[in-house]
């Protein structure tokens, strides 16, 4: 796991999904997934999720990364 050498451009972090209430799983080694909910638009239903291995994460700006999607991180 990175820690932020490919950051996302703000278009794509506009785009990206809002994983609230989120939390780290330990995986393996230095691998990581987070669990959370996300609301793919303001009238939904938050759906619960766990990502897939975090490729890239970065706490401060508030994102990370997986295999397939990029979540913006909800403090």
């Amino acid at each position: 796991m990175s820690t932020h050498n490919n950051p996302p451009s703000d278009a794509e972090l506009s785009k990206a999904p809002v994983l609230e209430d989120w939390s780290l799983i330990k995986v393996g080694g230095r691998q990581y997934r987070l669990s959370g909910f996300v609301r793919r638009a303001p009238a939904e239903i938050p759906e619960t999720v766990v990502t897939s291995a975090a490729a890239e994460i970065n706490f401060r700006e508030g994102w990370v990364r997986t295999a397939n999607t990029l979540y913006r991180l909800s403090f």
